[in-house]
């Protein structure tokens, strides 16, 4: 009969190997917080409505280098934490709402619904310092856009 004998340093790796597969704590495991901003485009000035902000001048900048409209004004904006392979349904407004998928390597997924239908479904990778911009048409030549920009871990 033979008896094994594991000294301290034994019995602590395989302890961490088994704390560490099980329960993984990394920031990949966590997820990723995304910021989700509503953002109306017009060539007309600011409505009365309360709820409406003004785009910073950055954001602004980078939205008509793209588009056409001359003013973008934020109708909702909400940070959003996505966990590693989950899926989070986020309403945007009363017409719209978002579906935000953690693909692991493969970035992530987004679906954009308008009054409850699905308008645009986009995978892509998303880097630090980058943003995901979703477009959809609205009445009298205006135009609604969902911005997604990765935050952080």
């Amino acid at each position: 009969m033979r008896v094994y004998c594991f000294g301290s340093r034994w019995i602590f790796a395989l302890f961490s190997f088994f704390v560490i597969t099980c329960f993984p704590h990394t920031a990949e495991a966590e997820g990723i917080n995304y910021q989700a901003r509503l953002i109306w485009g017009t060539d007309e000035m600011k409505p009365e409505k309360p709820n409406l902000k003004e785009l910073d001048a950055k954001t602004k900048d980078k939205l008509k280098a793209i588009f056409k409209w001359k003013n973008y004004f934020e109708v909702d904006s909400q940070v959003v934490m996505v966990g590693a392979n989950e899926l989070k349904k986020v309403k945007m407004s009363t017409k719209c709402e978002i579906e935000i998928q953690d693909l692991g390597k493969n970035g992530v997924e987004v679906k954009l619904f308008g009054e409850g239908k699905l308008n645009k479904k986009v995978k892509q990778v998303l880097p630090a310092g980058e943003c995901l911009v979703m477009a959809g048409d609205d009445s009298n030549a205006n135009a609604w856009f969902v911005m997604l920009c990765p935050t952080g871990k």
